[in-house]
């Protein structure tokens, strides 16, 4: 065998572990996840589909726990055309509240 070989798997083997534990420990501020996405909550995400102006955030409310609203404009201007506070219909696989706000930008 040749020792470089096997330093060098080493050395990958714990860059692919730090990546992972990096990733996993990131997520220090309160998000949401949700279809494998993670939204940092009170960001605003918008989109434009078949030319429908629509655009989301999760917010934590006093409970700490999440409410989502909705606008039916592109940066969630205006006041929300639904407020959605019950976590069953939000279709929510984890979320954190409590943390404070992300650093996405």
């Amino acid at each position: 065998h040749n020792p470089n070989h096997i330093i060098m798997s080493t050395n990958s083997l714990l860059s692919i572990v730090s990546i992972i534990l990096a990733v996993e420990s990131s997520i220090d501020c309160d998000y949401v996840s949700s279809n494998a996405f993670y939204y940092p909550v009170g960001a605003c995400e918008s989109d434009i589909i078949s030319s429908t102006i629509s655009s989301f955030k999760y917010i934590c409310n006093d409970e700490g726990t999440i409410e989502k609203y909705n606008y039916n404009t592109f940066n969630c201007d205006g006041t929300a055309s639904e407020i959605i506070t019950d976590t069953t219909e939000l279709d929510i696989q984890d979320y954190q509240c409590g943390l404070g706000v992300c650093d996405y930008a």
